[in-house]
């Protein structure tokens, strides 16, 4: 089903790429593997899209179900409103890279530790695509999700998926 709400906890070592006081601007994500052409197949929008970035105030291994525990008190929203995703924005699964979502309309400076994202939207008007859910990441990629965009609880991914692929 179609998630509303998605929350990821990112593990400090996950962002060591990224230097403490560096902008990040903007959010990538990638197909899964067996995912043998582009996405979308047509332009898709999403008319209520709100991206917000924190310190997250957990590891993912100790995440809370309740979105707001996670959340830390440097909340940026980095975008909100109207989301405009093109056609062929992600590459083949295949090519195993990433397409740019989103390039925020506020920066976000990294202080360091673990990162929250906290994504809220109304739908978008077609599906994106099938994301790469990675397995076994409890301790560095985590997610917790809801189909209702005010959802104050979630559920975290069952089995052996424990987050979604994400670029910063």
């Amino acid at each position: 089903g179609l998630s509303n709400r998605l929350q990821w906890v990112i593990s400090a070592d996950e962002l060591r790429y990224i230097p403490v006081g560096s902008v990040i601007d903007s959010l990538w994500l990638r197909q899964l593997a067996a995912a043998l052409a582009a996405a979308p197949d047509a332009d898709t929008s999403a008319l209520d899209f709100e991206i917000a970035l924190s310190s997250a105030t957990v590891s993912p291994g100790s995440m809370s179900n309740t979105f707001a525990n996670n959340i830390g008190a440097d909340r940026v929203v980095v975008h909100d409103g109207p989301l405009a995703i093109a056609a062929n924005t992600l590459p083949p699964g295949t090519k195993g890279t990433f397409g740019k979502v989103a390039q925020f309309q506020r920066q976000f400076v990294y202080k360091g530790g673990p990162l929250c994202i906290d994504i809220r939207h109304t739908g978008p008007s077609t599906i994106i695509s099938t994301l790469d859910a990675v397995q076994n990441t409890t301790n560095t990629n985590r997610i917790l999700i809801s189909s209702n965009p005010d959802a104050v609880a979630g559920s975290f991914f069952g089995g052996t998926y424990k987050g979604i692929a994400v670029k910063l």
